[in-house]
């Protein structure tokens, strides 16, 4: 979910394994050469999951070799999806609300925030629209008041065990 801290986590938890990080959502900032409000205003929701679900599809190839973070919406597409959970370890960083709320602030750049109810209710809403998704992950991990370091050793640690296996 947005604010959860995965690209965060991702950069320590790539530092931690000594793995190249790709965000997502940067990658696909990059290629089209706007930011994700403008990708949103311009191609809408769809036009911004296609861009993503290409990126994830090149990424998956090689996924041993990455520390892949996604966009809080990528994991609630069912090609996607299928597509990380085929090959990868998928990680579902679990937050409460209240703290999602108090990461993503005024969320201007958030545009599944913008507009009509609050940032709160929009927050609850979502997560309750994807927590079914978010838990069919590999791994669920509370981050609440955990540092994003701690996280990412935990996970470290995870990986270099489950790789052993």
């Amino acid at each position: 979910m947005m604010g959860c801290g995965k690209s965060t986590v991702a950069k320590e938890l790539g530092f931690f394994l000594s793995r190249h990080v790709v965000d997502v959502d940067d990658v696909v900032c990059a290629r089209a050469g706007m930011s994700i409000p403008e990708i949103f205003q311009h191609e809408g929701e769809a036009g911004f999951r296609q861009r993503e679900l290409a990126c994830v599809e090149e990424l998956v190839i090689e996924p041993q070799t990455l520390v892949i973070a996604t966009g809080g919406g990528a994991f609630v597409q069912p090609i996607t999806r299928r597509l990380l959970l085929s090959g990868s370890v998928v990680v579902y960083l679990r937050a409460e609300v209240a703290t999602l709320v108090a990461r993503v602030g005024t969320a201007e750049d958030r545009p599944l925030l913008t507009g009509g109810e609050n940032v709160k209710a929009k927050i609850e809403r979502l997560l309750a629209e994807r927590s079914l998704f978010y838990e069919m992950a590999d791994v669920t991990v509370a981050v609440d008041g955990v540092p994003p370091s701690v996280i990412a050793e935990r996970l470290a640690d995870f990986f270099l065990e489950w790789a052993r296996k």
